[in-house]
């Protein structure tokens, strides 16, 4: 099953990193611009709502049962929550700092820099982590209906030769390293949020 799990584990890491990024870069880029904002903050909401298992069947027939498909799940549904995740974290920016940093003379740019950036990182810590747990699921379910490689693969083989013991230890495999990526993660996070008061 290596070959399966090592293809799971680079779609995942590979889709949901580009997902991330692309999601926080357009959050802000709406949150800034009320015009984009408004345009398609309801659309997001909209695609964000249709389960994947919907979802997997019309890329299938699409794209067809290969990394592809899969590819476009991950950065999609990663995509929509960071972009969701990030427009609200802007939106919880404490409006009264704003005013005070204008009243002191800061252009819009430093706000950005010196206010808005750092105060949105905590909250989009949770969001990036959502994330991460949310890729695998895509990964497993994108990969159970229709894949080359990948965990899902396995476990649609196994379903049909009643292996629940490769099932088993798939699942486990699966875990120990959707736990690890979390827990790392978690430590880069906490070592550039140093300043962050945990206490509250």
């Amino acid at each position: 099953i290596y070959p399966h799990f090592i293809a799971s584990i680079v779609r995942v890491y590979i889709g949901g990193t580009v997902g991330i990024v692309l999601g926080i870069m357009f959050g802000l880029l709406s949150s800034l611009n009320k015009i984009i904002g408004e345009i398609f903050k309801p659309i997001i909401e909209i695609f964000r709502a249709i389960p994947p298992l919907a979802i997997a069947p019309i890329l299938l027939i699409w794209f067809g049962p290969t990394a592809t498909s899969q590819y476009i799940m991950l950065i999609s549904y990663t995509f929509l929550t960071l972009t969701v995740y990030t427009f609200e974290a802007v939106r919880n920016v404490d409006p009264l700092i704003i005013r005070y940093a204008k009243t002191m003379g800061a252009s819009k740019n430093q706000i950005f820099k010196t206010i808005v950036l750092p105060a949105i990182i905590p909250e989009l810590v949770g969001g990036i982590r959502v994330s991460i747990a949310l890729s695998w699921s895509i990964a497993v379910v994108s990969e159970l209906l229709g894949a080359p490689l990948g965990i899902g693969k396995v476990f649609s083989m196994m379903l049909t030769a009643q292996g629940l013991d490769i099932i088993i230890i798939s699942i486990i495999y699966v875990t120990l390293v959707a736990v690890l990526t979390d827990q790392l993660f978690l430590i880069i996070s906490n070592y550039f949020t140093k300043w962050v008061d945990r206490t509250k």
